[in-house]
């Protein structure tokens, strides 16, 4: 296999939220390598709330500030543009937070 994806949708929290989660990968040197991804938390009319992506069509964040590591970008849950690490679990990290505060 050279190539390929993995997508997972998923229900969690007691409001009916959704997670989906969908990357793309290849293989280079025998390595796994994600090329593109979204992680996507939806609530429960398939609105997003919040979202990760590593789409090359933002540069800088909602302050203005150069995205540290583009093209890896999150769609807070205000609609705001931020910084984001480009690893999954900083973002399963950010729902943690966001779930904790909004009780």
């Amino acid at each position: 296999m050279i190539s390929g994806y993995f997508q997972l949708a998923i229900e969690i929290g007691p409001k009916g939220y959704l997670l989906h989660i969908h990357e793309e990968y290849k293989f280079r040197d025998y390595r796994l390598a994600i090329k593109t991804y979204s992680y996507n938390l939806l609530d429960r009319n398939k609105n997003s709330v919040m979202r990760a992506d590593s789409l090359p069509y933002h540069k800088v964040d909602y302050k203005g500030k150069k995205l540290t590591n583009f093209p890896h970008h999150l769609h807070d849950n205000k609609g705001k543009l931020c910084q984001f690490s480009g690893k999954i679990e900083d973002f399963i990290k950010t729902l943690t937070q966001f779930f904790t505060t909004a009780g």
